[in-house]
């Protein structure tokens, strides 16, 4: 669960470089990359792994705890749906790039770091909500005693 946080805190560093960082269009080629474009890509290296890394990790962690048995199921499905997402992006850019000869329009980039951007964010959110909820819980039984 340490080493999840720690991935989770890497994530979200990566991630808020790559928000500040504006990406190079497509199109450029080598020699008009910028700065800010290598370190958007950079940034996008680190935090999509990192992400994936965290969601597992913390999943398996939490599955392990009593309280989180009644969702342990989705819990686990969730966590690994990240890095699965991820291979999927990386057999699609290895496979169109790899026929297109290197970025451009005929590369679809978007629509696969969309998906691994939904996944991360659908182990998110159901992790939270049902933190939420044992936290009611908990306030709800102390309260009663």
């Amino acid at each position: 669960g340490r080493i999840g946080l720690g991935a989770a805190l890497v994530a979200a560093a990566s991630l808020a470089a790559g928000g500040l960082f504006t990406i190079d269009p497509i199109t450029a080629t080598q020699a008009e990359l910028t700065p800010s474009g290598n370190l958007h890509g950079l940034a996008s290296m680190i935090g999509n792994p990192a992400c994936a890394l965290a969601a597992l990790l913390i999943s398996l962690s939490l599955a392990r705890q009593q309280t989180w048995r009644p969702v342990r199921r989705w819990l686990l499905l969730l966590g690994n749906l990240p890095w699965i997402s991820l291979v999927l992006m990386f057999a699609v850019l290895g496979i169109t790039l790899s026929q297109a000869g290197g970025f451009g329009p005929a590369v679809p980039i978007g629509w696969p770091n969309r998906l691994v951007v939904l996944s991360y964010s659908l182990w998110l959110m159901t992790s939270a909500w049902y933190a939420l909820q044992l936290s009611r819980r908990q306030r709800q039984t102390e309260r009663q005693s």
